[in-house]
């Protein structure tokens, strides 16, 4: 696994543990059917909420702790977690259910941090990830962008708190095409540097696509921790808070 990441900046893993398949019944209970989850209109305010009962939820804690063994290997031995996790809801076709393709790092993220994406929902057939293999290993200058304010988010609304752009850098469309789709399923994750260019237009397929994306890191590289809408970004591994 080691040297695929390292060259492409990704993979997918197959999760351990029935943590992951827990949380997808939690969630399945809190939301019903998530493949067919598709209310027509602005969801941002089921999405906030239903994203606050998920951060309460033990099971996406006990998932990371059943993969710690996989995480460490790439990421490093003093693990640092997200506190706060996204989900993320993409509709069949909703354009602005998703944040576009991008890099983290345009956004002052560094290259230190990883990335854990979980499927709640197949991720085949239209719905994958897109990601640039090797593009971790490029500077921010190799990938121009644009940058324009965002029609439906504002800085500090509730779609930014979702992890939405309110000014999005927009990568050209060579970029894009260039971008390959990752296929996921249930009970598989990937893991990838935030310095890879990813992302997705739209989802293609038949179904929503409904994902949490974890962000990780090694407590010794030199980043601020305290960034963001959501306050501490990280907490350590193993807390149970």
């Amino acid at each position: 696994m080691a040297a695929e990441v390292a060259r492409d900046g990704y993979e997918v893993i197959n999760l351990k543990g029935e943590a992951m398949h827990r949380l997808r019944g939690r969630m399945w209970a809190l939301l019903g059917d998530l493949e067919s989850y598709a209310p027509e209109g602005d969801i941002t305010k089921a999405q906030v909420e239903a994203s606050k009962k998920l951060h309460a939820m033990p099971e996406w804690r006990e998932l990371l702790r059943d993969n710690a063994e996989t995480l460490k290997a790439v990421v490093g031995e003093e693990l640092l977690y997200q506190r706060e996790p996204y989900l993320r809801i993409a509709r069949p076709g909703r354009r602005e259910d998703q944040v576009g393709i991008h890099r983290d790092t345009h956004y002052g993220t560094s290259e230190y941090e990883w990335v854990l994406w979980v499927a709640l929902t197949d991720a085949t057939d239209g719905a994958e990830l897109r990601i640039l293999p090797g593009s971790h290993l490029k500077p921010d200058s190799a990938y121009p962008w644009t940058q324009e304010p965002s029609e439906d988010c504002t800085k500090g609304s509730d779609k930014h708190w979702l992890g939405f752009r309110y000014a999005p850098k927009r990568m050209s469309a060579e970029v894009e095409a260039a971008t390959v789709p990752v296929p996921c399923k249930v009970g598989q994750a990937i893991l990838f540097n935030c310095n890879a260019v990813h992302g997705q237009i739209a989802n293609a397929a038949t179904w929503t696509r409904m994902s949490i994306d974890i962000r990780v890191v090694d407590a010794r590289a030199r980043i601020k921790l305290d960034r963001g809408v959501h306050g501490d970004l990280y907490e350590p591994f193993l807390s149970e808070s």
